[in-house]
């Protein structure tokens, strides 16, 4: 008996054990992300990653933030540093702290070194970090360092970046924010900024609430207490808002009245603007 043929023996007693049709036996492996998307897109999409890690995609432009680092499942960090789409040549990869949570330099390295185009705009502790594994990596890595109400304004392909410095729970951590805007699509990423130490001024000062921001991704904190929904409704003032930094699932409990807010937790999940 050939091989082929045992095989096809042993599929039909199968069938006729179980009593279903080939069609019906799927292999299937434990924690399967949601299926990827291409890796570009007519319009503007966010794709959900991890804890505060999103993949933002307009066009052929691709950002990906917060979104490389050690302590995703496996499973999930796995299609990034394979280069898979959507995440094949990404433009930019921004890490608003070098925190385990946010940021892994031996990664970062790993997919810079697949990905000779991409450029990397952090922290220049993270900066540091990721020199440490390869120092070849020079021109391709944007260090950042900001005093409280300062800024600084970049242009990288064809992306508009200004980082803006919001306050962490640990007055040392530099926790970087930052504005992008895509064919005059824009965003707003806070990182880790901490109400209980950021004030809405400090969102104010740097004229958030008047750049008419499209998508903003803020800290699901911001909508534990009606006292911190200033920040969002005065400080920020986006017309679309995404709440991340969950530990899992959001509780059970977890609900907003405030519009559009839209909120992604399995990873892959992806939100498409309107």
């Amino acid at each position: 008996m050939s091989f082929h043929n045992f095989l096809s023996l042993i599929l039909l007693s199968i069938i006729i054990l179980f009593g279903c049709a080939p069609s019906q036996i799927q292999l299937t492996t434990e924690n399967t992300p949601t299926p990827l998307a291409d890796s570009t897109f007519d319009g503007v999409r966010v794709t959900f990653i991890h804890y505060e890690g999103f993949l933002i995609t307009v066009g052929d432009k691709r950002i990906l933030i917060d979104g490389i680092f050690k302590t995703h499942p496996r499973w999930v960090i796995e299609p990034i540093l394979e280069s898979q789409p959507p995440f094949d040549g990404i433009d930019l990869i921004l890490a608003t702290h070098h925190h385990s949570d946010h940021f892994d330099s031996e990664l970062i390295s790993q997919y810079l070194q697949s990905n000779p185009e991409t450029i990397v705009i952090s922290t220049k502790s993270s900066v540091e970090a990721i020199l440490e594994f390869d120092p070849s990596l020079q021109s391709r890595l944007i260090a950042i360092e900001l005093d409280r109400r300062e800024s600084r304004k970049l242009i990288l392909e064809g992306v508009e970046i200004e980082a803006i410095r919001l306050s962490h729970n640990r007055s040392n951590v530099l926790n970087l924010g930052f504005v992008i805007s895509i064919d005059d699509v824009i965003f707003f990423h806070m990182g880790d900024m901490n109400p209980d130490s950021a004030k809405i001024s400090d969102l104010l000062g740097y004229d958030l609430s008047e750049k008419q921001i499209d998508i903003a991704f803020v800290h699901h904190r911001l909508f534990s207490d009606e006292k911190y929904h200033g920040y969002i409704t005065t400080g920020i003032q986006a017309e679309y808002i995404i709440p991340m930094h969950f530990s899992g699932k959001p509780p059970s409990d977890f609900e907003s009245n405030l519009p559009n807010v839209s909120v992604l937790w399995e990873p892959y999940d992806a939100w498409v603007m309107p």
